[in-house]
């Protein structure tokens, strides 16, 4: 048994790729409108999206054939963009904790 045999192909495996690429670009045309009102945070909001769209996309077989990736390679970059997506909705979460509690101590919010 190898890694290869342990990608899963199935229609479950399918959606949850589909959904990884939707939401991804959800989140960076949610993050493009917020760009007039924060552009720190609209952008980051738009990376988040980016890095989330291509974890989904290169667990494609399309993708991996197209730049000549083996099944093994498709998911370690997946994993690597996903855990990347995850640190950077960490880090938003930290920075906008820290930049509300300043508005609220000064009584702005």
């Amino acid at each position: 048994m190898n890694l290869t045999d342990t990608v899963p192909t199935g229609s479950t495996a399918n959606l949850v790729v589909l959904a990884a690429v939707v939401v991804g670009a959800l989140l960076i045309g949610y993050g493009l409108v917020l760009v007039p009102q924060s552009t720190l945070g609209g952008a980051h909001v738009a990376v988040i999206g980016g890095t989330l769209a291509l974890s989904g996309l290169f667990e494609t077989r399309a993708v991996g054939d197209r730049f000549g990736l083996s099944p093994r390679t498709r998911r370690t970059f997946s994993l690597a963009f996903a855990v990347i997506a995850l640190l950077l909705v960490l880090a938003f979460v930290v920075l906008q904790q820290g930049t509300f509690d300043t508005r609220t101590a000064q009584g702005v919010g």
